[in-house]
C-alpha cells in the first residue's frame, strides 16, 4: 500500500500528470482514491471559486477524507495539495507511517523564476504569477529524513 505526496507549484502538472498512476492502478486491480483540497472549492456548478477564508477548514477536510481511505485500505492513496512545506507534508505522512503505507514523495517540475512564469500561464485556478513566485520561495525541499523513496 502506497501515499503518493505530490509536491509542486499551481500549474506545474501534479494533477495531469498523475493519469498514469490512475491507469497503473486500473490495470492491476489496484484501489485508488486522490485528495485534494482544491475540490473543496468546486462550488455545485463545477465551478472553482478560492477563499482565502475557508483554507485551513479545508485542509483539515481533506486531511480527514485521507484519513478515511487510509482506515479502509485503499491501496493508492495520492495528496494532490502543493505541499510545499515540510508541516504540510508531515500531515499526511505520520497518518500513512500510522497505517503502515509506504510514503513516496513526487516533486513535480521546479522552482524557478522561469517555471513560475510557466505555471501562472498554466494553472487552471488562476492564481497569479507573483502569488506562484511567492510559493515557489516558501517552498522546502523534501530531507533525506522525510524520504523512504523518492520520486522526483
Amino acid at each position: 500500500m502506497k501515499v503518493y505526496i505530490r509536491i509542486g507549484l499551481p500549474g506545474s502538472g501534479k494533477t495531469s500528470g498523475l493519469l498514469p498512476l490512475i491507469n497503473a492502478c486500473k490495470d492491476l486491480g489496484k484501489s485508488l482514491v486522490i485528495h485534494s483540497t482544491n475540490d473543496f472549492f468546486v462550488d455545485a456548478w463545477g465551478k472553482y471559486e478560492f477563499d482565502f477564508r475557508k483554507l485551513a477548514e479545508y485542509h483539515e477536510m481533506n486531511r480527514q477524507a485521507f484519513l478515511r481511505s487510509l482506515e479502509k485500505g485503499v491501496d493508492v492513496v495520492v495528496v494532490d495539495n502543493t505541499n510545499l512545506r515540510r508541516n504540510h507534508r508531515e500531515a499526511y505522512a505520520s497518518l500513512a507511517d500510522e497505517f503502515g503505507y509506504e510514503v513516496i514523495y513526487q516533486v513535480v517540475g521546479s522552482f524557478g523564476p522561469v517555471f513560475c512564469k510557466v505555471c501562472a500561464n498554466r494553472n487552471t485556478h488562476g492564481v497569479p504569477l507573483g502569488t506562484i513566485c511567492r510559493m515557489a520561495a516558501s517552498y522546502e525541499p523534501v530531507t533525506d529524513e522525510e524520504v523512504g523513496e523518492y520520486e522526483g
